[in-house]
């Protein structure tokens, strides 16, 4: 297995959407070689759940203008998951990540099973970003004096490790605010990864939903 510094490593990156019952509405995902940079990405609306009330509600009309400016496309899930093994199979990622890949990887899984479909993620190493970024850029005193100077905390006090604050430090601009679209998000998950990989830091990539402790300290 190449290493996750290596130039020539690639990487699947997904992000999904849910509806307010917590099933996939959005599927998206990007391939990206540390060396060559995005070799695309993909979005498509879960024909199943596409009338279903989204998690983001206020998302709706986004939704609908990236659809009409074909964006977007509207599948069956069993497509969707057709079309992303296709993907792997041209582009051969070596890993697949996610922001707190465990929230995203495992509702894949899920619909998978229950549609009695093979789920193409299962064919690579799953690395967790969300976790990678916390033992990175979340241990800088950098990181920690941008999120304490700007309040960017959580009701409890703990100090933000989203995908948007990481995202929001390496601009410098404690008012950006993530889209919550798959599309929009892998975009900026793509450039916190690179940010990661550039570290060239020991780290767990596994899955780890209490990674957000690691930045408190």
């Amino acid at each position: 297995m190449v290493s996750i510094y290596n130039v020539k490593a690639k990487f699947l990156i997904l992000d999904i959407e849910t509806t307010l019952d917590g099933e996939i509405f959005d599927i998206s995902f990007g391939i990206y070689s540390r060396q060559g940079g995005k070799i695309g990405s993909f979005g498509y609306i879960v024909a199943e759940n596409e009338e279903k009330s989204l998690y983001f509600p206020n998302k709706a009309a986004r939704y609908e203008e990236y659809k009409q400016q074909k964006r977007y496309k509207v599948e069956p899930f069993a497509k969707i998951m057709a079309i992303m093994a296709a993907i792997i199979r041209r582009d051969q990622p070596d890993y697949a990540t996610a922001y707190n890949s465990g929230f995203d990887f495992t509702k894949i899984q899920e619909a998978c099973k229950i549609a009695k479909i093979e789920n193409p993620l299962e064919k690579l190493q799953e690395v967790d970003l969300y976790h990678m970024a916390t033992q990175t850029l979340g241990k800088q005193k950098w990181y920690k004096e941008f999120v304490d100077n700007n309040k960017l905390q959580t009701p409890k006090g703990n100090r933000k490790t989203n995908a948007q604050t990481m995202y929001a430090y390496m601009i410098l601009n404690p008012e950006f605010e993530e889209e919550h679209t798959g599309l929009a998000d892998i975009e900026i998950e793509i450039e916190i990864l690179e940010r990661v990989l550039r570290q060239k830091k020991k780290m767990d990539t596994k899955r780890n939903e209490k990674a957000w402790k690691i930045a408190q300290g």
